[in-house]
């Protein structure tokens, strides 16, 4: 049987290995630590050079769409706003064209004054005439 030296002995033995197992078990975990933030820091490398490209799919995405875009709609002013413009111009120069100048308008105007003036002096004159008859 083990006496009290004999486990103390043992006990000695135990606890320095289990100094050296919590030693070796702490190196292994830095280790493993280190390792860890390595990986880390690779993993958000990769993460952030993945971003990038990502942001530089969506800036050529939305350029390539802001082109499609600026076709469409110039395509749709060719095809239909340009050629209404056009028939509104042509209308336009087609009543330019029949209108009566201004001028020409006035004169008449000055004409129409006379004539009116000279109806009125004459239904006076034939009121005049008729009065003058029937007294």
């Amino acid at each position: 049987m083990l006496d009290e030296k004999d486990l103390a002995t043992i006990q000695k033995m135990m606890d320095g290995q289990k100094e050296e197992l919590l030693e070796v078990m702490d190196a292994q975990k830095e280790e493993i630590f280190e390792a860890m933030g390595a990986q880390k820091e690779e993993i958000f490398e990769a993460m952030g050079a993945q971003k990038t490209e990502i942001y530089e799919v969506i800036d050529k995405l939305r350029e390539d769409l802001l082109r499609d875009m600026t076709a469409a709609m110039r395509v749709l002013i060719e095809s239909s706003i340009t050629p209404q413009f056009k028939l509104l111009a042509e209308n336009q120069q087609i009543m330019m064209e029949t209108l009566t100048p201004k001028a020409r308008t006035e004169e008449l105007e000055d004409e129409l004054d006379v004539l009116r003036g000279a109806v009125r002096q004459h239904s006076a004159d034939i009121a005049a005439l008729k009065k003058a008859v029937h007294m």
